[in-house]
C-alpha cells in the first residue's frame, strides 16, 4: 500500500521538532534513571525544552500556512493528544491519591508527545 505524500508529511518542520523533542526527552530519562545523580546530565536535562519551543512555534507558523484539510489534521492530532494527556494527567492523580503510584510530570509530556505524533500519522494517512 502505498500513500503519496504521506512521507513527505514526515520531513516538515512540525514532526521533526516533535520527533526531536520526544527523543531527546526520551534520551534524558534513560540517561537520568542510570545514573539519576550525574553532574554532566544538567545539559542533556535542558536539552528537550528548546526543542520543544521550537516544536510549539513550529506548530503555529504551519498551521498560519495551511489549507483547510491541513489544518484539521493538525488540529484533530493536537486535541487527540491534549485529551490522551487529560485522560492521563487524571489517571495519575487518582493513583496519587490512593496512594498506588506517584507519577512525573515528564511522563505526561513523553506520553503527549508520542500520542501527538501517533495521532499525526493516523489523520494523515485517513485523509489522504
Amino acid at each position: 500500500m502505498h500513500f503519496p505524500g504521506v512521507a513527505r508529511r514526515f520531513t516538515r518542520s512540525i514532526f521533526l521538532w516533535g520527533a526531536a523533542a520526544f527523543l531527546a526527552e526520551a534520551v534524558y530519562q534513560q540517561l537520568n534513571r542510570y545514573q539519576p545523580h550525574r553532574s554532566g546530565l544538567w545539559f542533556f536535562g535542558l536539552l528537550p525544552l528548546p526543542l520543544m519551543l521550537g516544536f510549539i512555534v513550529s506548530l503555529v507558523r504551519t498551521i498560519w500556512k495551511m489549507d483547510e484539510l491541513q489544518k484539521r489534521i493538525s488540529i484533530e492530532s493536537a486535541f487527540i493528544a491534549f485529551a490522551a494527556a487529560l485522560a492521563i494527567s487524571l489517571a495519575f492523580a487518582g493513583l496519587d491519591r490512593m496512594g498506588w503510584y506517584k507519577a512525573a510530570w515528564d511522563d505526561v509530556i513523553d506520553f503527549m508527545l508520542f500520542t501527538w505524533a501517533c495521532a499525526y500519522i493516523f489523520y494523515s494517512v485517513k485523509y489522504r
